[in-house]
This record gives structure tokens, C-alpha cells and sequence, in this order.
């Protein structure tokens, strides 16, 4: 997730689907490696939390979004201390980042492309307006 911590903070970088993806399985594998470290299986911590036992696995490899009181459960359940819930904000912080980041793109006014033309004399190649003619 540091990747995509840095591709967010890389002075104006744009923060791409992937990215955020690689952010959301590294927030999984926290998930995992911490259930793991204590010694509960999936089913176990889906009774402790409670979610479903698919939840969690979609959740360890990065397919699911749930919401923070889910990793609020599992922090608690696991002992985590707040490890879970700062891994789950910084990835939260990166979604609304790409959301505003996809927002501000679609409210750019989009200009429809200007056909290249070769000019008259056989010079450069110039951009002329659509039904413009040449001036004469």
C-alpha cells in the first residue's frame, strides 16, 4: 500500500484503478497476516466480528469493501491496537481521493479534436476549426 500512498502524495500524480486495487489486497493481507499471528481461522473471527465467512476471505484478498465498522470488529477481536484501523483509513483516504480525482476529470470541458491539415503551400501541418476553409 506504500505504492499507492506515494503515487497519491507524488506531487499532482494521478492515482489509477491499479493502484488503488494493490492498496485494498495490501489492506487484505494486514487483515490476513494479523488473524494468522493470533492464532484465529476465518471462520472463528466471521463468529467474533460477525460477518460471513466469505466476507472475510473476499475481504483478505481484496475483492470486498466493507465498511469501518467492520475493521473497528476486527481490530478490536484481534488485538490490533489500531494497526487494522489506520491501514483501513489510509485506504479509505485514497478511495475519496480517486473519487474526487475522477470527479474533477469529468467536470474539465472536453473540446472535440481539430482535424490536421496540411497547409497550401506544403508547410507544417496546422489545426483548422471543423467547416473552416482556408483563408483566401
Amino acid at each position: 500500500m506504500a505504492g499507492a500512498l506515494a503515487v497519491a502524495n507524488g506531487g499532482g500524480a494521478e492515482l489509477t484503478p491499479v493502484a488503488l486495487a494493490d492498496a485494498r489486497r495490501a489492506l487484505g493481507r494486514t487483515l490476513a497476516a494479523r488473524r494468522r499471528a493470533v492464532g484465529v481461522t476465518q471462520v472463528s473471527l466471521a463468529r467474533l466480528v460477525p460477518w460471513s465467512r466469505s466476507t472475510i476471505a473476499n475481504v483478505e484478498v481484496g475483492r470486498q469493501n466493507v465498511p469501518r465498522a467492520f475493521w473497528e470488529n476486527c481490530d478490536t477481536v484481534l488485538s490490533a491496537h489500531g494497526q487494522l484501523l489506520n491501514v483501513f483509513d489510509g485506504v479509505d483516504w485514497l478511495t475519496r481521493r480517486y473519487h474526487e480525482q475522477v470527479a474533477a476529470e469529468q467536470s474539465e470541458p472536453c473540446l472535440p479534436p481539430q482535424p490536421a491539415q496540411r497547409c497550401p503551400c506544403g508547410g507544417a501541418w496546422v489545426l483548422v476549426p471543423l467547416g473552416a476553409g482556408w483563408p483566401g
